[in-house]
């Protein structure tokens, strides 16, 4: 239903097809969720509402579009657009990008052997491509690793073409911790998808993590 509500608001297509040329851009919904306690924080509306956030990302021009829908009254409240920003990529798009990556002839001749989707771990990292050709072009583009004993193999790949732009080799230290594990088990789980409450003497507080890694403080008394 959210969903729905979203496209069907003319505010959220606005970007999606470009009206002189007759041409539709590729555009593909990337997430529809409840929204965060950090978040409700935020939208006086929301506080006794049932509010979704739906997510659109625009590949041919690297635009994000938000909606924020108030299930409880079917409305739409906002819808805000965001030029070169992408937001985290769906479970299936890190999915596409392990086997991109898997099947790359790059991959192949630095690993001397075909690996399994299931060897690459941080699928959805974006955070690691600063410099490279994916940036510059601004596509949206991730970086499935595989790790060798002490070495590490970035693959960065392209999703709004889709290619493999091209690999490299990292000396790696510990076993790592994969990022999909910290989200799941700790991250999301006890910061950002609920509220934390903390006592010490006379003062108690209200906390959650943000969307941007940030920390929100509310209800401070003592």
């Amino acid at each position: 239903m959210a969903l729905d509500l979203a496209v069907s608001d003319p505010r959220f297509l606005f970007f999606v097809a470009d009206s002189a040329a007759h041409t539709t851009y590729r555009n593909e919904i990337f997430s529809v969720e409840l929204l965060s306690p950090g978040e409700i924080s935020k939208l006086p509306l929301c506080k006794n509402a049932r509010c979704y956030r739906v997510e659109l990302f625009n590949f041919t021009r690297n635009l994000s579009t938000i909606a924020i829908i108030d299930l409880s009254t079917k409305t739409v409240l906002s819808v805000q657009h965001f030029p070169d920003s992408q937001p985290e990529i769906p479970e299936h798009l890190t999915k596409i990008a392990t086997q991109i990556a898997a099947y790359s002839p790059a991959v192949l001749k630095a690993l001397g052997k075909a690996p399994d989707q299931g060897d690459f771990i941080m699928a959805s990292t974006k955070t690691a491509l600063n410099g490279t050709r994916c940036e510059r072009s601004l596509h949206l583009c991730v970086a499935p690793t595989f790790v060798d004993g002490q070495r590490a193999l970035w693959t960065i790949v392209d999703l709004t073409e889709p290619r493999v732009v091209g690999t490299r080799w990292t000396e790696w230290g510990d076993p790592p911790v994969t990022e999909g594990q910290l989200i799941d088990e700790v991250v999301s789980a006890e910061l950002c998808r609920r509220d934390n409450w903390l006592q010490h003497g006379l003062w108690s507080l209200k906390y959650s993590l943000t969307g941007s890694d940030g920390i929100e403080v509310r209800e401070v008394k003592f």
